[in-house]
């Protein structure tokens, strides 16, 4: 891979960190806000459970998708970036346009998905 391509990867890699970091300052302040509100029934005690249960398992996500995208990150820095971590491979240059932080190549994150082993 160039260096072009290393540095198009890396600009697409930190423009996805930095939104993913305003998406998870909104999350985290939806929450706080939604923690001070008052419930006043059951029903919206559910809801507000319900919405907090979301919440959290949102901001999990991308949380996991930061960590990635920094994994990312560091193999770009190392010179290994967009290659497949169980084959070896060099990852298709379309499913990196699609997604940057992709650890794996398009056979190997479908083989498995198929075995039920997600990663």
């Amino acid at each position: 891979m160039s260096k072009a391509e290393f540095d198009k990867y890396m600009a697409l890699l930190l423009e996805r960190r930095m939104e993913l970091n305003e998406l998870l300052a909104k999350r985290s302040k939806d929450a706080l806000d939604a923690s001070r509100e008052e419930e006043k029934d059951t029903l919206e005690r559910a809801r507000a459970s319900y919405a907090n249960d979301f919440n959290i398992s949102l901001r999990e996500k991308i949380i996991r998708d930061i960590r990635e995208i920094d994994q990312a990150l560091e193999k770009i820095t190392a010179g290994e970036f967009g290659i497949c971590e169980l084959c070896g491979e060099e990852i298709q240059k379309k499913r990196l346009e699609v997604r940057p932080n992709a650890r794996y190549c398009i056979r190997c994150k479908e083989d498995i998905e198929k075995r039920g082993v997600f990663k």
